[in-house]
Order: C-alpha cells, then sequence, then structure tokens
C-alpha cells in the first residue's frame, strides 16, 4: 500500500496537485477528481488524453491551474483532445480546431488560422453578425389589458389560476412574446380573443 501511496505523490506533484492521497475521491471536489483522474491516464504511460468539458464546473482559480495542467502535459508530449464549446478556452489551449456540427465535422484547422466569427458560422452553418444582437426595447402594441378581474367573473379556470398569482392586472402584448410563455399562456390567450 506504501508503494501505491509514493506512485500516486510521484504522479500528483508532476501535475502540481497537492491532494492528499489517503482522502477518498467523494471527499475531493470536482477538480480535484479531474486531477485524479488525468494523475490516472498518466499512470498507464498515455499519449493521449480525452479531456470533454473539464472546465464546465469548474472555478475561474481551477480553470488556470488547468491551463497550466495542459500546457505541462502538452510540453511532455502528451496528445490532448479538448472538446468544449467555450471558445475562449478552445483558442487558449488548442493548436489544431476541428468542428463538428450534428455529428459532423465541418473543418480542422491551425487555431492562429481561425477567428471566433469562422468558428460560429462553422458552428451555426451561417455567418452571424454580432454573438449578442440587441433586443428591441418595443415589443408590439398591448392586444388585451384585464385590470380588477377576480373569479366571479373569470373566463375559464385556467385563467383564474393566473389571476389569483398575480395582483392588479394583466396585460398580454403583441403574440411573439406570447411565444416564449408555452402553451399553458397560449390557452388563455386563446380564450381572451374569443371576447374580442
Amino acid at each position: 500500500m506504501k508503494k501505491t501511496h509514493q506512485k500516486a505523490r510521484k504522479l500528483l506533484d508532476s501535475i502540481g496537485s497537492m491532494i492528499n492521497t489517503n482522502r477518498y475521491i467523494s471527499e475531493l471536489s470536482t477538480s480535484e477528481k479531474q486531477m485524479v483522474e488525468i494523475t490516472k491516464a498518466l499512470s498507464f504511460d498515455s499519449k493521449l488524453i480525452i479531456m470533454d468539458e473539464p472546465s464546465s464546473s469548474l472555478t475561474d482559480d481551477e480553470l488556470k491551474r488547468l491551463g497550466s495542467i495542459i500546457r505541462e502535459l502538452k510540453s511532455r508530449g502528451i496528445s490532448i483532445i479538448y472538446i468544449s464549446h467555450k471558445l475562449d478556452e478552445i483558442f487558449e489551449y488548442c493548436d489544431m480546431i476541428t468542428v463538428m456540427r450534428d455529428g459532423h465535422v465541418i473543418d480542422t484547422k491551425p487555431a492562429p488560422q481561425l477567428t471566433r466569427s469562422d468558428m460560429i458560422a462553422m458552428m451555426v452553418g451561417r455567418t452571424i453578425e454580432s454573438e449578442y444582437p440587441e433586443r428591441p426595447h418595443c415589443v408590439g402594441e398591448r392586444l388585451l389589458e384585464v385590470k380588477h378581474l377576480n373569479s366571479k367573473n373569470c373566463i375559464t379556470y385556467h385563467l383564474c389560476s393566473i389571476v389569483e398569482k398575480f395582483s392588479g392586472w394583466l396585460a398580454w402584448l403583441a403574440p411573439d412574446v406570447l411565444k416564449l410563455c408555452g402553451r399553458f399562456t397560449a390557452q388563455i390567450i386563446s380564450e381572451a380573443r374569443k371576447l374580442l
């Protein structure tokens, strides 16, 4: 058992991890568990490590640590397939980038030959003018406004239950806003339009 701990300690030290080898896996944080998995791969003298969304639950500090480990592994000649939808990480860690969409390889290029816009266009299948486009402030004219509605003059049970949840008045705006509200709201609007 002592030799196992010594080997584990040596491997953990090689990636700069201070994890106590006497701790149970269940006691470790997500990032520490990732370090153990990387160490496990190294214990088999792996020349290729696949990291699938490794940063999804890491803090900023843990992500920096992971970045250091990736650079260390690359310097040792270990190849890494880094799967992520986070473009900043892709550009920081990857030398070659392969974009896949719907299970098909779209393109593979050296990282310096791609821009964010190129990658986004390949990922979604069209060009995107703005990654975060502005949304219109005015969504349309008000179609229906109900004030002081109570269960005595309620249209349907569904409308009553909505009214009980909100005090004061309810206002429905243009139909494109209603699409976001789901089927329940659509039923209410349908009933309300019968009255118009």
